[in-house]
């Protein structure tokens, strides 16, 4: 049997998901915050929302790196900690 893959069939290949601000940053405007805490808190929860689809699809990096499946809780609080660890080093 040939071994050789089939020219006219492709394979989609993975884009990286991006994450707009701007385009969700109206549905807070009745919370009067600045367009800076805007910005933080949409990114916040998408990052949030990101690593709880990570988890689901078994390719979170803890679980990629222990080989383990760990609770969600303990996805999301290293998660947490990491992005606070983050915030911090930007703001010295």
């Amino acid at each position: 049997m040939d071994q050789t893959p089939d020219p006219t069939i492709t394979t989609p290949t993975a884009q990286p998901i991006t994450f707009n601000a701007e385009a969700f940053a109206h549905y807070l405007d009745e919370f009067q915050l600045s367009d800076h805490e805007v910005a933080e808190f949409l990114e916040c929860y998408w990052n949030l929302l990101v690593q709880i689809a990570d988890f689901g699809f078994g390719t979170h990096p803890f679980q990629l790196a222990s080989g383990d499946k760990a609770s969600v809780l303990d996805i999301l609080l290293l998660s947490m900690a990491e992005a606070h660890e983050e915030d911090g080093a930007s703001n010295e």
